[in-house]
C-alpha cells in the first residue's frame, strides 16, 4: 500500500495538501497514516519504502539519512523504479544508488562463495 501511495503522490498534479485532506476524493489514501512526535535524545527508524514527512514547528537541529540494507533491498529497488518512472528529481534521490547495490550484490556473492567453501 506505501509505495502505491508514493507513486500516487509522484503522479498527481494536485497539491499534497488537498492529496492529504482527510475529507478529500480518496479517504482510503489514508487510512493507515498516524503520527509519531519524536522528543530530544530520541531515535526513530523508519523501514524502506515507507512514506513519511517531517515537521519541526520550532527551531531544531535534526539529523537524518538512509540507510541502505539487505533486508530491504527489494523495497529500496520499488522505490527507485518508481522515481525514475515518474522522473523524480534527483536531488530527492538516494545518491549512487545503482552503483550500491552493485557493492551490496558483490558482497552477497562473496559471502555466499566463501559459506560455500569458496
Amino acid at each position: 500500500h506505501n509505495l502505491a501511495v508514493y507513486e500516487r503522490l509522484n503522479l498527481s498534479p494536485t497539491p499534497l495538501r488537498q492529496i492529504c485532506d482527510p475529507d478529500g476524493d480518496d479517504p482510503n489514501l489514508l487510512r493507515d497514516v498516524f503520527f509519531i512526535r519524536a522528543h530530544a535524545k530520541q531515535t526513530l527508524l523508519i523501514p524502506a519504502g515507507w512514506i513519511h514527512a517531517v515537521y519541526s514547528p520550532q527551531d531544531c537541529l535534526v539529523f537524518g539519512g538512509n540507510f541502505l540494507h539487505d533486508q530491504g533491498i527489494s523495497n529500496q529497488i520499488r522505490v527507485a523504479q518508481i522515481e525514475q518512472q515518474n522522473s523524480v528529481p534527483t536531488h530527492f534521490k538516494y545518491p549512487h544508488f545503482d552503483e550500491l547495490h552493485w557493492c551490496a550484490l558483490a558482497s552477497i556473492v562473496r559471502r555466499a562463495l566463501n559459506g560455500l567453501g569458496g
